[in-house]
């Protein structure tokens, strides 16, 4: 896989990167003296190789995103999709909540709501599940509710019953149906559709005419467990 992105290279140092949900990600260090990389590996599911570069490539100019320095979308010798990306130090929000710094807590938060905020403003044609290119291939959910069904159908697999406590299950379940109910008695008089991102948030989007804003993003939403 190196050699296809770097064909003089030789690796100096692997190091695993855990944390991730489904695809392999491993910290290289070649001798080539360029900076630490990102060899990610798609074990899963190959078409989200490809989806992922074009929605790096779609929002970069707007926020943060690694850059991707090679993609090798259909794979080679036998090996499954793979990107090479440049590595960036840091910290997980996760590491920085066990510090304890209540300051720098508070700035990460704000930091990552506005970075979720102009990914919102990511517009497609129409709303739904998000393909190569990127582009809408088909309806979120068929039928009346569908964010809020969407989020109780994440609410009931069994991977994400394990990270989170039933009282925290409970009450997002809450916070999609009160937000949806609020929503659509405040503003009765327009048409409201959904949309997806990539990782499988979603947010509603309110049209009037030919006007279109954000609404209420559950992608952005962040949920902490009550003391």
């Amino acid at each position: 896989m190196v050699h296809a992105a770097f064909p003089c290279a030789r690796i100096l140092d692997i190091e695993p990167l855990t944390g991730g949900l489904r695809n392999a990600n491993f910290k290289l260090r070649l001798n080539s003296g360029q900076e630490a990389i990102v060899l990610r590996i798609y074990e899963h599911d190959p078409s989200l190789c490809q989806k992922e570069v074009d929605l790096l490539q779609l929002i970069g100019n707007s926020v943060p995103v690694p850059e991707v320095l090679y993609a090798e979308p259909n794979g080679c010798e036998d090996a499954p999709p793979f990107t090479m990306a440049r590595y960036i130090e840091g910290i997980t929000i996760r590491e920085l909540k066990r510090g304890g710094d209540a300051d720098a807590i508070a700035e990460a938060s704000y930091s990552a709501g506005q970075i979720l905020a102009s990914i919102g403003c990511t517009r497609f044609p129409k709303s739904g599940w998000l393909a190569p290119g990127p582009k809408v291939i088909r309806t979120l959910l068929e039928g009346a509710d569908p964010v809020p069904r969407l989020v109780d159908l994440y609410l009931a697999s069994p991977n994400l019953q394990r990270r989170m406590t039933a009282d925290l299950r409970d009450h997002t379940h809450e916070v999609a149906w009160f937000g949806h109910r609020s929503l659509a008695a405040s503003m009765p008089s327009q048409a409201w559709s959904t949309a997806i991102s990539a990782n499988g948030t979603c947010w509603y989007e309110g049209s009037r005419g030919n006007a279109t804003s954000p609404a209420f993003s559950t992608g952005s939403l962040q949920l902490q467990e009550r003391p």
